[in-house]
C-alpha cells in the first residue's frame, strides 16, 4: 500500500528536484563567425513509461541528444577527427558500461530506469538526460564546441556538466593552453583579478573565506575553455571551485585584458 510516509518523501525530493532543475541553452545558438566547415545537426530522443504526464511525479525516463555531424572539408580527415571526438564525448561510459553507438547509450539509461522500477515499483519521480553539442566558433583558424548535459536519476537535484573543446580548424588537433599563452602564471594574476572583481571579492580578503576551494585557496586557469574572437572564456563546474548551491562559475577574459600574454602566431 502507498503510505502517507512514503509521499511525503517523494512531495519533498519533487520539490527540491523541480526548485534546482536548470536551464538548458537552445540548441540553436548563433554561430559567432561565419562557418566554413559545413554540418548537419543530429538529434536522438526516446523514452519510457508514462512521459506525456504534465508532472514530474510519474513513472518515465527520457533521454534526449543533439550534436552537429561535420559532412565536408577541404581536409576531409578535419571533419573526420571533429566527428570522432563529438562521438567519443557522447559515449562515456555509463553505469559502468561502454556504449558503442548512441542507440545503444540510450538503450542503457532507458534499462537502468526499468531495472530500478522493478526494484521500487512504487517510485514516481522522472529520469531525464539532455546532452546537446553547439557549434560556436567556426572558421579558418577554429572550431570551438560546446557540450552542455544535465540530467537526474535521483537524489536532491539534477546534475550538469559543461564543457569546451578548441580544435585547429587546419589540422584538426585540439588546442592546449600551452599552444597559444606565452606566460600563463602571468595571465592568471590578471584573471584572478577579473574574477574578483566579478564575484565584488576585495584583494585582502581569501579565496577560501569566500566559499571558493581552489586548490590550498590558490587561484588557478582550468583546461575548460573556449576561444572567442573577443577574447577567452574559462568554466568551472558545480564542486569544481564551489559549492553546488553557488552553481557554476564563468569567467571571461576580454582581448583587451590579456592581449600582451597571448602568441602572436
Amino acid at each position: 500500500m502507498f503510505s502517507i510516509k512514503y509521499l511525503i518523501l517523494i512531495l519533498l525530493a519533487t520539490n527540491i528536484f523541480i526548485a534546482c532543475k536548470p536551464q538548458l541553452k537552445s540548441k540553436n545558438e548563433t554561430h559567432q563567425t561565419s562557418d566554413t566547415l559545413t554540418y548537419e545537426i543530429q538529434n536522438f530522443s526516446n523514452e519510457f513509461g508514462n512521459c506525456d504526464s504534465t508532472t514530474y511525479l510519474t513513472d518515465c525516463a527520457r533521454i534526449e541528444l543533439s550534436f552537429p555531424k561535420f559532412i565536408n572539408s577541404n581536409i576531409n580527415s578535419v571533419a573526420d577527427s571533429l566527428n570522432s571526438r563529438i562521438l567519443n564525448y557522447l559515449l562515456v561510459p555509463i553505469y559502468e558500461k561502454t556504449p558503442t553507438s548512441i542507440q545503444e547509450k540510450m538503450d542503457f539509461f532507458l534499462n537502468d530506469y526499468k531495472g530500478f522500477l522493478e526494484e521500487s515499483p512504487n517510485y514516481k519521480i522522472e529520469w531525464y538526460s539532455e546532452i546537446f553539442c553547439n557549434v560556436i566558433r567556426n572558421d579558418s583558424l577554429l572550431v570551438v564546441l560546446d557540450f552542455s548535459e544535465v540530467g537526474y536519476t535521483g537524489g536532491a537535484h539534477p546534475n550538469s556538466f559543461q564543457k569546451f573543446i578548441s580544435i585547429n580548424s587546419q589540422n584538426g588537433k585540439i588546442v592546449r593552453k600551452a599552444d597559444f599563452i606565452k606566460d600563463e602564471k602571468s595571465l592568471e594574476k590578471v584573471a584572478e583579478k577579473i574574477f574578483r572583481t566579478q564575484k565584488e571579492i576585495p584583494d585582502e580578503e581569501s579565496l577560501k573565506d569566500n566559499n571558493y576551494f581552489w586548490n590550498e585557496g590558490k587561484f588557478y586557469l582550468n583546461d575548460n575553455f573556449a576561444i572567442l574572437d573577443s577574447g577567452l572564456v574559462f568554466f568551472y563546474n558545480n564542486y569544481e571551485i564551489a559549492s553546488y548551491a553557488s552553481g557554476q562559475t564563468k569567467l571571461f577574459l576580454p582581448n583587451s585584458a590579456i592581449s600582451e600574454f597571448i602568441k602572436k602566431d
